[in-house]
């Protein structure tokens, strides 16, 4: 902050008034039967040249507050041994985000430049909440993740500028990633031995190809092989064990397995530039007020549950089954660029105003360069169930329900833009 009556020159160079703020929030929970994580961080950068205070300078002057505000949380519960006797499983997430970044030149405030004058405002959120919930013989699952953010950007001049060259006033808002992801899994129905080691040639494919060509995506494609071997282990059993049985084994009555899950997403981003109707504005190049908002929602739901069981085990599942989805998300993008009523602008050049609201649409493919990169994500895509599905949407809702005898399978998906 340039206090009231405050002096700045720099007769032979440039001014530069800066404010950065960097806030980071990361949190793992692993939980036995029930696991809750909680994560809140705030980023605020302010830079204000007060009423009275002069700012002189031969080259540019810039006026910039930028932040970044970082939350990454996930809770993964898991049931081992005596746990599975536990009938209930849970699994939540909560998260915060909220940022703030703020330049303005204030009424009665002067600034004069023999070059450019920038008021920049910037504001960079990185959110990801996830659950990931897994159960074997409980009688309801429960995942649930709530996420919660506003991002601003405000850049503003309602004071007295002068610049021989252009004068611009940047106001700007990024998520460059917002995920809010919720999985619950209760069991998994048997594959055949064949599908089985092809899903194992897949992954080690997947893995030595990340391999060679140094992908970051290494430890998830080492992680999927991992699963894809003991998958193989715990069907070959199951599916030996089923070709010596003569009959299935009867449900029984009036016992339920099932699960719930369930994603909220709450997010706004708001960006605004203005010259204020006090300003007093002469550009002796062009005068560009403008402001952004990029946001990329991405919520993903998946509440699966699927309990055939061994017929040689004595403790089977219940008649019903349920698999239970929810998403709802809100995002509000407000990009906001004005001159007020008012004020005075003079410039040799173009004087432009502009706001601009984009959600990108990106694919897997999006950064794909190369021959081996498209047989990396070929391979991703078939080591997904669902053979890389949501990469291609911004909400996916999920629900399975594969039981002995009845299953109910619902799935809600509420995407709101406001932009």
């Amino acid at each position: 902050t340039v206090d009231t009556d405050a002096t700045i020159e720099a007769v032979g160079g440039s001014v530069a008034l800066d404010a950065f703020a960097n806030s980071e929030a990361n949190i793992f929970t692993l939980g036995l039967v029930a696991g809750v994580s909680y994560a809140r961080s705030d980023a605020t950068s302010s830079v204000t040249v007060r009423d009275g205070a002069r700012g002189t300078a031969g080259g540019d002057v810039v006026v910039s507050s930028v932040n970044v505000n970082s939350v990454a949380v996930k809770t993964k519960t898991i049931n081992v041994g005596p746990m599975n006797k536990v009938p209930l499983s849970v699994s939540v997430t909560v998260a915060e985000s909220y940022q703030h970044a703020t330049a303005t030149i204030a009424e009665g405030a002067t600034i004069s430049a023999g070059g450019d004058v920038h008021v920049l405002a910037h504001s960079t959120r990185n959110f990801d909440a996830a659950v990931e919930g897994g159960s074997t013989n409980q009688h309801l699952g429960v995942g649930f993740t709530l996420g919660l953010s506003n991002a601003t950007a405000n850049a503003t001049i309602d004071g007295a500028v002068t610049a021989g060259g252009d004068i611009n006033v940047l106001a700007q808002t990024i998520s460059a990633k917002n995920k809010t992801n919720t999985k619950f899994q209760a069991g998994e129905p048997a594959r055949s031995n064949a599908v089985n080691r092809l899903m194992v040639g897949i992954q080690t494919t997947r893995l030595v190809t990340d391999g060679l060509l140094g992908d970051d995506d290494k430890a998830v494609a080492a992680g999927g092989l991992v699963g894809a071997l003991l998958k193989m282990v715990s069907d070959g059993k199951i599916n030996a064990e089923a070709q010596k049985a003569t009959a299935l084994p009867r449900p029984q009555q009036g016992k339920s397995i099932g699960v719930i899950a369930a994603s909220i997403a709450l997010h706004d981003s708001a960006a605004t530039a203005s010259i204020g109707g006090t300003a007093r504005v002469s550009a002796g190049g062009g005068v560009h007020v403008q402001s952004g908002v990029l946001d990329r929602p991405d919520i993903t739901t998946q509440g699966l549950a699927a309990l055939f069981r061994n017929p040689n085990i004595p403790q089977t599942p219940g008649e019903r089954i349920f698999g239970i989805a929810v998403s709802y998300a809100e995002h509000a993008n407000v990009s906001t660029a004005y001159i007020a009523g008012g004020a005075r602008v003079n410039a040799a050049g173009a004087i432009r105003v502009d706001a601009r609201t984009r959600l990108p649409y990106e694919t897997p493919w999006h950064d794909v360069r190369n021959g081996g990169q498209v047989f990396g994500v070929v391979l991703q895509h078939l080591g997904d169930a669902n053979l890389g599905a949501n990469g291609y949407v911004s909400s996916w809702t999920q629900s399975l329900a594969e039981g002995n005898k009845k299953g109910l399978a619902l799935s809600t998906d509420i995407l709101v833009l406001d932009d």
